[in-house]
């Protein structure tokens, strides 16, 4: 019998899995853990196959861990209690708040449910674990988590623009309200706004150049800019953030412009990496800020890298992961 089963939303491709699953894989394997990964993906045709792997899978275990598998999934997580199996819910989302592209109000009590059956629920920053609170006091703050040997400053490519953005078009809707005054610095001061992501979905302009996104060429990407962009719309979706994003950039060596939400506020206020937006509409004035002071925020930027590090890195943080896990194989 194998010690965890993973069940993942995503493969190693969404940051959400790679972040809070993919990573962890080789600690667990040189502490001797064995586990499996099975990928639930919301594609209805694909889970039928699925679900019955999982469902084989599961007696085969002593832990099953599900990242983020709650909608209509409920059932899964009754099964693994049947067996009398630990169960772990992982949550890097506010999933809990009605979103128009990310969750329904009605999958609430879905998720309500999985936090009162689960062993233990991982959060990634404490507005998630607020919520949680409510239904659980079973509760581990990790954060997401970045390997401090893969994410290392590189120098700039000879093409590097000044800003620059990367994420899933899904988050692009949070610079619509500002993209016009944005573009309209980036042609007065003759910079550009590179955009990598899977797709574009703002306006065509030439100040804006887009890239599209390869796993295998995520770091080379931070060598094309010099500044991170973070926008985010005030909402309680956002609120839920781990900062993913702004980690990727801080860890690179990039000063960053960041909306003050959520975590957000808490990663620049202690690193002092860039500037928080109070509102979207900051975001044009602290750009301009950015390209007049640009040399010296670089220089703030590679002077705290070592802290991000000790809080943030997967080398040095890894090991609350593996306890999370060890504990609950330990407990009969």
């Amino acid at each position: 019998m194998k010690d965890v089963l993973f069940i993942t939303s995503g493969g190693i491709n969404k940051p959400s899995s790679r972040q809070r699953v993919f990573q962890y894989l080789p600690f667990l394997a040189m502490a001797d853990i064995r586990f499996s990964v099975t990928e639930l993906r919301e594609n209805k045709i694909v889970n039928l196959f699925t679900l019955l792997i999982i469902i084989i899978l599961m007696p085969l275990h002593k832990l099953i861990f599900f990242q983020k598998i709650y909608k209509r999934k409920v059932f899964l997580h009754k099964i693994a209690k049947l067996l009398h199996k630990k169960v772990i819910f992982d949550l890097d989302d506010a999933v809990f708040v009605e979103n128009n592209s990310n969750t329904a109000s009605s999958h609430k009590d879905d998720l309500d449910f999985v936090l009162n059956l689960a062993d233990t629920v991982i959060v990634g920053n404490e507005y998630l674990k607020n919520y949680c609170s409510q239904y659980t006091n079973k509760i581990i703050m990790i954060p997401t988590l970045l390997d401090e040997e893969y994410y290392q400053p590189s120098k700039l490519n000879e093409e590097a623009v000044l800003f620059g953005w990367i994420g899933t078009s899904l988050n692009q809707k949070n610079f619509l309200p500002i993209i016009n005054e944005i573009i309209d610095l980036l042609e007065r001061k003759k910079q550009k706004l590179i955009l990598i992501s899977d797709k574009n979905k703002l306006p065509q302009n030439k100040q804006i150049k887009f890239i599209k996104w390869q796993l295998n060429q995520n770091k080379h990407y931070f060598s094309l800019f010099s500044i991170g962009l973070m926008p985010l719309e005030n909402n309680d979706w956002n609120k839920g953030k781990c900062s993913f994003k702004l980690l990727e950039y801080l860890f690179m060596g990039k000063p960053a412009i960041a909306s003050s939400i959520g975590m957000n506020r808490e990663v620049l206020n202690e690193f002092k990496n860039g500037y928080l937006a109070e509102s979207l509409s900051d975001f044009p004035r602290l750009m301009m800020k950015m390209i007049e002071n640009e040399k010296t925020l670089l220089k703030n930027a590679n002077m705290s890298i070592k802290s991000l590090y000790e809080k943030y890195g997967l080398h040095h943080q890894h090991h609350i992961f593996l306890d999370a896990i060890t504990q609950l194989l330990r407990d009969k």
